[in-house]
């Protein structure tokens, strides 16, 4: 992966599953990465209602990681992947929806040098198959970080 930041979005609107596959990703890269070990991570935010967080992990492949799977609201978007972005974060996984402002908050990072790459976020009928889905494209989210 080259030197510059990258954000890394998936787009999709309400209850599509995108929280859903940024937790599964979280729970892949701790698993991938960490080996169970607790400080080399942080989780800044978490919404007990909605599932929602925002997480740091420290070192993977010596980058540092954001995952903020707040996407439904463009203050939120803004506010956390700012608080990520502060953080030093090299890779952002984040979430918007498909259109409106919550694109506009995630394409106002590439002023501050991260490039933005927005993936269609996979849905399937079937809670059983959705959950495959997820998992799938939360693995080919670590690949397009070459993670």
């Amino acid at each position: 992966m080259n030197n510059k930041k990258k954000i890394f979005c998936l787009q999709g609107e309400q209850k599509r599953g995108k929280t859903s596959t940024l937790i599964k990703l979280w729970e892949i890269i701790l698993a991938k990465y960490k080996n169970g070990l607790s400080d080399d991570y942080v989780q800044l935010f978490v919404d007990a209602y909605n599932y929602d967080f925002v997480g740091v992990i420290t070192d993977v492949e010596g980058h540092k990681i954001g995952i903020n799977s707040r996407g439904d609201d463009f203050n939120w978007i803004e506010r956390w992947n700012k608080k990520l972005a502060d953080n030093n974060c090299d890779i952002i996984f984040c979430a918007c929806h498909q259109r409106g402002k919550t694109i506009d908050a995630i394409k106002a990072f590439e002023k501050i040098g991260y490039k933005v790459v927005f993936i269609p976020k996979e849905i399937i009928e079937g809670e059983k198959k959705q959950e495959q889905i997820n998992k799938k494209q939360a693995e080919e989210l670590l690949q397009q970080a070459n993670l």
